[in-house]
């Protein structure tokens, strides 16, 4: 959620052209000079108007084109159809893989795009599933540099809509806010099952890492960019807690997340888990914060628990543990 390298956010993949995701660079030394620049300009700024300083780091927080500046090129995947998105500003479309029945929905992080999930997709085809997948708002394809959770939550609400209902959702980091979000909108039973990878359980911790790593905003302008951040995202940082929005949802839910996540600690899927007792959690071992998205195992595990399909948590068959 800033112009520096996603290896020094706590939060969201990196952008990945091709559709098989890997981890994202180190910093270069020209980076971590603008950091340095950015870190004092804003701190300078604070002490003379902490609500400018709040707006520009505020900026920064939303800020989805790390590696990217413009969109790509809009090209359908190989085998994918288009659909449209409708009443969701600034997202217009998304993309089809095959014809099954139940629709399973991609939920990419903040600062990557689809493609970043595209590895789900021939193992969900092969169970039957039609398989869905979009770009959020300032993401991928879609126009724009900076976008809030509010505006993230919406466009899946509305992917979700447009496609008629979703059987069940694949979510990474921050998409699993916004697709918990738009779950308790659309009501306790909209979605049967969701599969998040490597989530924060809350926006204030992201935040609170962010500007930890980065910025490290004194608390005036801590304040003021919570402020700030309710005003343009009509709710307050609080209100994204998974722990809270999902405790209404007759969802199933699992959880995966690996220990060796730098950028989003496996703590707060273990806060998850806490939260909402029904929650199936399992740590992933050797997977990082986008490694995870390829790993053989966890994605034939996420098609295997989506694939049980109408039974409660509590009964699901036992799945053997991703240990190695």
């Amino acid at each position: 959620m800033s112009n520096t390298s996603e290896s020094s956010l706590p939060h969201g993949a990196a952008a990945a052209a091709a559709s098989a995701p890997s981890p994202a660079p180190a910093a270069s030394p020209a980076m971590s000079f603008g950091k340095r620049v950015l870190k004092g300009y804003v701190g300078a700024l604070g002490a003379v108007s902490p609500a400018a300083a709040a707006r520009r780091a505020t900026d920064l927080f939303g800020y989805t084109r790390t590696f990217r500046k413009t969109p790509p090129k809009d090209m359908s995947p190989l085998g994918a159809r288009r659909f449209e998105i409708r009443g969701v500003d600034g997202v217009t479309h998304g993309h089809l893989w095959g014809k099954g029945e139940r629709t399973v929905l991609l939920v990419h992080g903040w600062g990557a795009d689809s493609a970043t999930m595209f590895s789900f997709v021939p193992k969900l085809q092969k169970a039957g599933f039609r398989v869905a997948a979009f770009d959020a708002p300032a993401h991928g394809v879609s126009p724009g540099t900076v976008t809030t959770m509010t505006a993230f939550k919406n466009a899946v609400k509305g992917a979700i809509e447009s496609l008629g209902g979703v059987h069940g959702i694949v979510s990474h980091s921050l998409g699993s806010i916004a697709s918990t979000g738009a779950m308790a909108e659309l009501g306790p039973d909209s979605v049967d099952g969701i599969v998040m990878l490597a989530p924060p359980c809350t926006l204030p911790a992201v935040i609170d890492r962010w500007s930890g790593d980065f910025l490290r905003l004194a608390p005036s302008v801590m304040a003021a960019m919570y402020a700030e951040l309710h005003r343009r995202n009509g709710v307050p940082p609080q209100h994204w807690d998974i722990g809270a929005l999902g405790r209404g949802l007759r969802t199933r839910i699992f959880v995966m997340h690996g220990p060796n996540d730098k950028i989003v600690p496996i703590c707060e899927s273990e806060n998850i888990a806490a939260a909402l007792p029904h929650v199936r959690f399992e740590r992933v071992e050797k997977v990082g914060h986008v490694r995870i998205l390829s790993d053989a195992r966890v994605i034939e595990r996420a098609t295997q628990f989506l694939a049980i399909g109408g039974e409660p948590a509590a009964n699901a068959p036992s799945l053997a543990p991703v240990t190695g």
